[in-house]
């Protein structure tokens, strides 16, 4: 069928995008921004943009302060502002990378979606066992979806809670 088709090419494309990469989860998000330096990860290194936004992030916030004991103090503040500057700069850069990949990743998602409904009712009705596509469907699909929601929880808590919020809406 041409779901079938699409989802074989979607898993395709999936992996050799981002198979290379270690999966997003919360976990490995902590373990990768507590030594994450500010290098920058490959475009589709979801995980290593996360780690690298929130070490930006981190590095602002200690800059800002810095700045401000600075100021305070009434020493010049020329480097650190160029510092700051240089922060904002890179949470910009990897937002832009990560809505890039939320684009590319809800497009392979929706490719999925008819095949991933079918396997999904059929691991619950047990009726026929689940084939090696289905069950990658499954996995992929999932992946996926825990993809865009730690990007969204991460970098952008509003969106995400309004996309929260909708769910709960349109499943009743």
């Amino acid at each position: 069928s041409q779901s079938r088709e699409v989802a074989y090419d979607t898993l395709d494309a999936y992996n050799k995008q981002y198979g290379k990469y270690d999966n997003v989860s919360e976990e490995n998000i902590a373990d990768r921004s507590e030594y994450s330096t500010m290098g920058t990860p490959d475009e589709d290194d979801i995980l290593g943009n996360i780690s690298a936004y929130l070490a930006a992030k981190k590095s602002l916030a200690d800059t800002q302060t810095e700045y401000e004991n600075a100021v305070k103090d009434g020493t010049d503040t020329k480097d650190i502002e160029e510092r700051m500057q240089g922060y904002v700069d890179s949470i910009s850069s990897f937002n832009d990378r990560l809505d890039k990949n939320i684009a590319d990743l809800q497009e392979k998602k929706d490719a999925l979606s008819e095949q991933y409904t079918k396997a999904t009712e059929k691991r619950v009705n047990g009726t026929e066992p689940l084939t090696t596509l289905d069950k990658d469907v499954i996995q992929t699909y999932e992946e996926i979806e825990n993809a865009i929601r730690s990007i969204y929880e991460n970098t952008n808590q509003a969106d995400w809670n309004n996309m929260e919020i909708n769910s709960i809406f349109n499943t009743e």
